[in-house]
């Protein structure tokens, strides 16, 4: 089995749907409850701080490791040169990381701060290290796409919206490259959270990506970070899945 690995930021003691993120280890590695206990006793230890906690799962193992939370660019520039999907196991997070971050550093010598992914069939099903979110009118839209990874802190996003009573259209192939690049668009991932796209960079030039109106009832991606924040749980509380 390939190991899952995910990676999610620790903030004041509590994590953006901790309990989501358990279920998933947990079903991944098949789990016991003793080898969850460690794995939470592991994670409690490094929660004291804000931290980018790693989680690695196969059968019967898991382990957390702790990086450093790098601060994010003050303006998210995304290439608008989708790559070709070459990922063995899009729906496992993290089986393919030496792939995807291989594709990172080309785009990041090119000058963007992430790239998007087109499957074989040409839809574009996610960035290389966050799920897409498409603002369409007042509604939201997001893949449901076969090669698009699962992702927690969406889940709980899309939570967070259909709350405040917002529609959410899912695109069986992806977004259209069109889709995301006139409309406001957003990155979604468990370490940066809820992110707009600020440009495209589109053959060396850095295009402004658009904004949606002011009078939108879509909650901004700025007022759902802070939602997201206030319903994060704390590691401390948390018992084995």
């Amino acid at each position: 089995m390939n190991d899952l690995i995910v990676s999610f930021a620790v903030r004041n003691g509590r994590v953006v749907g901790l309990r989501r993120l358990l279920s998933q280890v947990s079903d991944h590695g098949q789990l016991s409850t003793q080898t969850m206990n460690l794995l939470l006793r592991d994670l409690k230890d490094i929660a004291a701080d804000d931290v980018r906690a790693i989680i690695r799962a196969r059968t019967g193992e898991a382990s957390v490791s702790r990086r450093p939370l790098v601060p994010q660019a003050p303006r998210l520039v995304v290439s608008a040169n989708p790559l070709k999907d070459q990922r063995e196991r899009p729906n496992i997070p993290g089986a393919d990381a030496s792939w995807l971050s291989t594709q990172l550093q080309v785009v990041t010598a090119d000058g963007a701060h992430e790239g998007l992914l087109h499957a074989h069939d040409g839809g574009i099903v996610g960035a290389l290290g966050a799920a897409l979110v498409v603002v369409l009118g007042d509604t939201i839209a997001i893949s449901s796409h076969p090669d698009t990874t699962p992702s927690v802190i969406l889940d709980e996003l899309v939570d967070l919206l259909r709350m405040e009573g917002i529609a959410i259209r899912h695109l069986p192939t992806g977004f259209t490259l069109a889709q995301l690049r006139t409309n406001e668009t957003w990155l979604v991932s468990p370490v940066s959270g809820v992110r707009r796209v600020d440009s495209w960079l589109e053959y060396g030039t850095v295009v402004p990506a658009p904004h949606m109106p002011p009078a939108s009832p879509v909650p901004s991606a700025e007022e759902l970070n802070a939602q997201l924040t206030r319903v994060a749980e704390p590691v401390a509380q948390c018992e084995a899945i």
